[in-house]
């Protein structure tokens, strides 16, 4: 017997008014069930190639990290994680984050004294760090990316040469103070 959320959904009709003119636009509404399935089935493909197992326990926490925007330490996504996740503890969150680090689902931000901060975009891209609050943001994709171009391949070839150091990738932090909204 099929679930009840299995069921095609009614579809939805909206009206969109202009003067003179009333459209009918029908649409089907998405099936919840099928997108959470699919979320999930993304995060297990995921786990799967970098050879972690999938628990409910790492599930969750990858969602609450991969949807954050603010970098969240381990405690911040222990406690947004902890509710809906039963069996987790502060231990747990570490040692996982920890793991995803390892297999590059996610990377370090370190911080003033120590403190560290995490983060699903494993991709090269810039931050800015505000010194006085320690928030850690995002620079937009499009200015950061100009930023990433304008170093050459010739000058990241002469700094692993002359260091015998070789590079992975670029994180490029920008210090210093928000000054408006």
């Amino acid at each position: 017997m099929p679930l009840m959320t299995d069921r095609p959904q009614a579809p939805i009709i909206s009206y969109r008014e202009t003067p003179g003119v009333t459209t009918r636009r029908c649409y089907r509404r998405p099936n919840l069930v099928t997108m959470i399935k699919a979320k999930r089935d993304h995060i297990h493909d995921l786990f799967s190639q970098q050879g972690l197992r999938c628990t409910l326990q790492r599930r969750s926490l990858y969602q609450a990290l991969a949807a954050s925007t603010d970098h969240p330490t381990a405690e911040q996504l222990y406690n947004d994680v902890i509710g809906h996740t039963p069996g987790m503890s502060l231990a747990t969150v570490y040692n996982t984050l920890e793991a995803f680090c390892q297999a590059g689902l996610a990377q370090k931000l370190w911080g003033k004294g120590g403190s560290v901060r995490y983060e699903a975009n494993t991709h090269n891209h810039l931050h800015t760090r505000c010194d006085k609050s320690g928030a850690v943001h995002d620079v937009p994709e499009d200015i950061g990316q100009k930023v990433l171009k304008s170093i050459s391949r010739s000058l990241l070839k002469q700094i692993e040469h002359e260091m015998g150091f070789k590079i992975d990738r670029i994180q490029i932090e920008l210090c210093g103070q928000y000054t408006g909204p």
